[in-house]
């Protein structure tokens, strides 16, 4: 199967990411390891927010070494707009994975201001844990945001993790 066609592959994840055995979920994402672009990354971003933490834990951990293409970014970034819907831990693993800049397919055509607005607001979440990793995305992107204002906000904020991100931000070498 792992030979096969992209439009039988792809049919025969679509097929079984409605089953309920979670190894065949775990088998679609295994399945789409090594293939890019839209339809891959739409399925990919749907297993990484699976109801099983097996499905969607397996599916993140791909992203160790897969190259993360602007697909992915972009149905990330969707699936985070939608936050509010989201666990927390889901929250939290699309933000992470949209923060592994180096992993970028074609760092060039990704649209580092579609990140920024799809985070920008889970700096005000409720769980500190998805707003320490929105301002670290957030910060990651520097050339897209004024990290002297974000970090202000950081200052503020009601959790001393979150508040640290400015200690450490402050103690970076400069390039």
């Amino acid at each position: 199967m792992d030979g096969a066609a992209d439009s039988i592959v792809y049919g025969s994840v679509r097929h079984f990411m409605g089953s309920l055995i979670p190894e065949y979920r775990i088998f679609c994402a295994w399945l789409l390891r090594n293939r890019y672009g839209p339809e891959p990354a739409a399925l990919l971003a749907a297993l990484s927010t699976d109801d099983s933490q097996r499905v969607y834990e397996y599916t993140i951990s791909l992203f160790a070494v897969r190259l993360i293409e602007p697909e992915l970014i972009k149905a990330a970034c969707n699936h985070l707009v939608r936050a509010p819907k989201l666990a927390v831990w889901h929250q939290i693993n699309l933000i992470r994975l949209i923060t592994k800049r180096p992993q970028f397919q074609k760092a060039e055509l990704v649209d580092f201001a579609r990140i920024i607005d799809a985070v920008r607001p889970l700096c005000g979440a409720g769980h500190p844990q998805v707003r320490l990793e929105a301002y670290r995305c957030i910060l990651s992107f520097p050339e897209c945001v004024a990290p002297d204002q974000i970090l202000a906000e950081v200052r503020k904020d009601s959790d001393r993790y979150v508040r640290s991100i400015a200690v450490s931000y402050s103690q970076r070498p400069s390039d």
